[in-house]
């Protein structure tokens, strides 16, 4: 395959770090609600790396199946989302002015709330009696805020950085 290269697998060793640490080290503290570090990641490669699109969207999908398997309650949960993630990121990379952080901190925080209705959305599923209640939403609305606040202070580093260059 032509699109593996040396980037390529440093991408998937720093993603694979990246879910083991999250995994085991992040959840020894308890936070309101933890980033999703592995999400952000995701976001980064896929709007700056210059790889070609199919093995970062193929390297995504392995991410979230390793996720899966790390620490998921069901199977598929981060492999369909990371990779649902990957394919709209790789589609709006070149439509984007990624040097704007407004442009690609609305685009990602787009993507955000679509992935926490992802999650809001698989987690009811097998509770179909299940109200939704004030906890559950303020749980959602944590999970955006602390993953935007995050994410922009990733984006805003990498912007300079790609300046920089």
């Amino acid at each position: 395959m032509s699109g593996i290269n040396m980037k390529n697998i440093i991408i998937l060793i720093v993603g694979i770090f990246i879910a083991i640490l999250t995994a085991t080290v992040l959840n020894f503290f308890d936070l309101l609600s933890q980033p999703d570090f592995l999400m952000i990641f995701i976001f980064l490669v896929c709007l700056y790396s210059k790889s070609q699109d199919t093995p970062l969207i193929i390297i995504s999908l392995v991410l979230g199946i390793i996720y899966d398997i790390l620490i998921a309650r069901y199977q598929g949960f981060y492999s369909i989302s990371f990779f649902l993630t990957a394919v709209a990121l790789t589609y709006l990379k070149n439509k984007l002015l990624r040097d704007k952080l407004s442009a690609v901190f609305f685009v990602c925080f787009t993507v955000l709330i679509i992935n926490a209705i992802y999650r809001t959305i698989f987690s009811i599923y097998p509770y179909f009696n299940l109200i939704i209640s004030n906890k559950f939403i303020i749980s959602n609305i944590q999970f955006i805020l602390s993953n935007s606040i995050v994410l922009y202070l990733a984006l805003l580093i990498t912007i300079k950085a790609v300046k920089i260059r």
